[in-house]
């Protein structure tokens, strides 16, 4: 006999990001991941230093948003995003 598995998983969902406006002004985005859970939106210019940007929860849905009024600074950018510590 075979044992009986969920399809569930009772992992943590790695966040998604996306971008949903990209102008000279700010960048806007959204996070789907977990719903009800809080997570921490960083930048980088060069992938070695983060700088924290906003910390975020998501929705019965699993989905937040964010903004970045900074980034008319940058020439370039990168983000992630993490589970906010408790």
């Amino acid at each position: 006999m075979r044992p009986i598995r969920s399809s569930k998983s009772s992992e943590p969902r790695q966040p998604i990001l996306a971008f949903l406006d990209l102008n000279p002004s700010k960048v806007d985005g959204s996070l789907q991941a977990d719903p009800g859970t809080s997570y921490v939106v960083e930048f980088s210019e060069d992938l070695a230093s983060w700088t924290e940007l906003a910390t975020v929860t998501t929705d019965a849905s699993g989905e937040a948003t964010w903004s970045d009024t900074s980034s008319p600074l940058a020439t370039h950018r990168y983000y992630k995003a993490s589970r906010s510590s408790p």
